[in-house]
């Protein structure tokens, strides 16, 4: 018996059938009875055996081989057919083996173009023929093709709140540190940023910022706070949105809070608690401050009128 090493190219797709067929000549005579003798295969073997999806552009070559012995020295072709893990044939290749005639033991080199443009875990199933057209036995294996796309498991934020929740105008020395906090939902444990946009009371943007959230990789739910100074120089109400931005790029949900500046308290003369405008009629006028100006809150007197600020039923001035 000999042996010997054969080389052949298979290109094979797991997304495109190729099927080969060949045809032959005539005669007058009838052909010779064949001899049975199925070949056996085995020791397949192939490199690598998986990937990820697109890769190479769509293909990558795979290198394998497999032995054979065959009494008969007739080794004729090689079968592979693949399957997707649900059953179903992916794609399916015969390749001729020549050169083969009177070798009784060998090995064959496959060289495969394996498409990558599907994710599945592969099965296939290989079988040598000879010239009788008798079937070796069968050889299985797996080659897998992983998704390489990205999870995207957008962050969830929820209970948006400030401490403190209010201030009164002017306090702090016109400026208040105020903390920002929220809980968080993360699966994939990669939060990064959060983003946050103020609103004045009239509802206008004045600012955005976005801010690094750290020490908290791999952590799947919690909480962030963030400080800022708001300007109690003014009555109103300060409105913050802010959402958060994983690693992927995904936005979580955005959450919005109003923080309230509330107007000072009114001012009275020093040692009174009320104050009333009353006329030569004794109607009275009650009068409020803003920002240090008296102001009526009634009709003003009628022409003719004299009038006087009591403050505790003293006269201050009339």
């Amino acid at each position: 018996m000999r042996s010997v090493q054969l080389y052949f190219l298979v290109f094979l797709s797991f997304l495109f059938l190729t099927v080969g067929c060949g045809g032959g000549g005539g005669g007058s005579s009838a052909p010779p009875a064949a001899v049975i003798h199925a070949p056996g295969i085995s020791n397949l073997q192939f490199s690598p055996s998986t990937t990820t999806k697109g890769a190479g552009g769509g293909a990558i070559s795979v290198t394998g081989s497999f032995n054979f012995t065959d009494s008969g020295g007739d080794l004729t072709g090689f079968t592979i057919t693949n399957y997707y893990s649900n059953g179903q044939v992916a794609s399916a290749a015969t390749v001729p083996i020549s050169g083969t005639g009177g070798v009784t033991v060998g090995s064959v080199a496959l060289y495969l173009n394996v498409a990558t443009t599907v994710a599945d875990n592969f099965r296939f199933e290989a079988y040598a023929t000879d010239t009788a057209g008798s079937k070796s036995n069968l050889l299985s294996g797996t080659f897998l093709i992983t998704d390489n796309t990205p999870t995207t498991h957008p962050p969830s934020i929820s209970n948006f709140q400030f401490t403190p929740a209010s201030v009164t105008q002017g306090s702090s020395g016109g400026y208040a540190s105020v903390i920002g906090k929220f809980n968080f939902i993360d699966a994939g444990g990669d939060m990064l940023t959060a983003t946050f946009t103020f609103y004045n009371s009239a509802g206008a943007i004045t600012g955005t910022n976005t801010g690094s959230i750290s020490g908290i990789a791999g952590i799947t739910s919690g909480w962030v706070q963030s400080t800022f100074t708001a300007s109690t120089s003014s009555a109103g109400s300060l409105r913050m949105d802010v959402y958060t931005t994983d690693s992927k790029g995904s936005n979580s949900n955005t959450l919005s809070q109003v923080f309230i500046i509330s107007p000072a308290a009114s001012a009275t003369p020093t040692g009174e608690s009320e104050s009333a405008i009353t006329t030569k009629s004794g109607v009275g006028y009650q009068f409020m401050t803003v920002q240090g100006a008296w102001l009526i809150s009634n009709t003003p007197p009628t022409s003719g009128d004299t009038m006087e600020i009591q403050a505790n039923s003293s006269t201050l001035i009339k």
